[in-house]
C-alpha cells in the first residue's frame, strides 16, 4: 500500500489523551482509593471528583495531577469521607460494595 493511499487514524483529542494519562498515572501511584477519581479534562482545567477515605489521598491525588497538568487550573472537587463503625473505618475504594450490597430488583 503506497503512502498516499493508506487510511489515516483520525488524531486523538488532546484533552482526552491527557484525560487517560492521568487516570492511568492515578492508578499506578499504590493508593487503591485513587482508582476511583473521576477526572475530566477541559481547555483550561483539570477536575478532580469521587470519594476517598482521608484528606492525605485527596491531596495526593492533586499533586499527582498537577504533575501531568501543565498550565491547566486542578479543581479538587474529591470528598473525603471515613465512616467509623464496628468494622472499623470505611474506605469507600474498597468497601462501598461489602458494606453496602446493591440489591437488583428482578422484573
Amino acid at each position: 500500500m503506497s503512502a498516499t493511499t493508506k487510511q489515516q487514524r483520525p488524531a486523538a483529542k488532546p484533552d482526552l489523551e491527557l484525560e487517560t494519562r492521568i487516570v492511568s498515572f492515578l492508578a499506578t501511584r499504590g493508593f487503591s482509593a485513587l482508582k476511583y477519581v473521576h477526572v475530566e479534562v477541559s481547555d483550561r482545567q483539570i477536575q478532580l471528583q469521587g470519594v476517598v477515605g482521608t484528606y492525605y489521598a485527596k491531596q495526593m491525588a492533586q499533586e499527582y495531577v498537577r504533575l501531568l497538568a501543565g498550565a491547566r487550573q486542578v479543581v479538587n472537587d474529591v470528598v473525603v469521607a471515613t465512616v467509623i463503625d464496628s468494622e472499623g473505618p470505611f474506605d469507600p475504594a474498597t468497601d462501598i460494595l461489602h458494606r453496602f450490597p446493591v440489591s437488583r430488583a428482578v422484573a
